[in-house]
């Protein structure tokens, strides 16, 4: 059993996004990359990710699962690691990402995050094929710590 958890979606809370305009600027395409983030199961990350701050949100509170927009790009705060490695959890690993806000200036304290497609670990995709843009799938143990530790996700309704 697993329990889907998902990013809290306010407009006050930070949304982000792959910076698709320095992607551009850079002559790189960031569909292929963002595939890449979906479908392969162990992509390889040679740079930080570059992402940007959505312009659609406030950004006046920062959750520990941050809302992409529906893309699967998943950003988790270094305490979301933290408890992930505390609890020895498997199923995932992390990717540096380069996230700024709208005027450009370092948001610090996030990572990219890639959690297991197809797997039976801690932490993994709710697709067999793909990750998930809206949730990513604890074990209960593992969602009693998240909890436990006060970080700010929400438990995802199942329909």
């Amino acid at each position: 059993m697993y329990i889907p958890i998902t990013a809290l979606t306010s407009t006050d809370e930070l949304w982000v996004g792959v910076d698709d305009y320095r992607y551009h600027v850079l002559g790189v395409d960031a569909v292929e990359l963002k595939n890449r983030l979906t479908f392969d199961p162990h992509p390889i990350i040679e740079r930080p990710v570059l992402v940007r701050k959505a312009s659609e949100c406030r950004a006046r509170r920062r959750a520990d699962l941050l809302w992409a927009g529906g893309t699967s790009l998943h950003v988790v705060s270094q305490a979301f690691i933290d408890a992930l490695v505390e609890f020895g959890a498997t199923g995932w690993e992390t990717y540096p990402i380069d996230l700024v806000n709208g005027l450009g200036q370092e948001i610090p304290g996030y990572v990219g995050f890639l959690e297991e497609i197809g797997g039976a670990g801690d932490v993994r995709s709710p697709y067999d094929d793909r990750r998930c843009a809206f949730a990513i799938d604890v074990k209960p143990p593992l969602y009693d710590l998240l909890k436990t530790r006060k970080l700010r996700f929400k438990k995802d309704v199942v329909l």
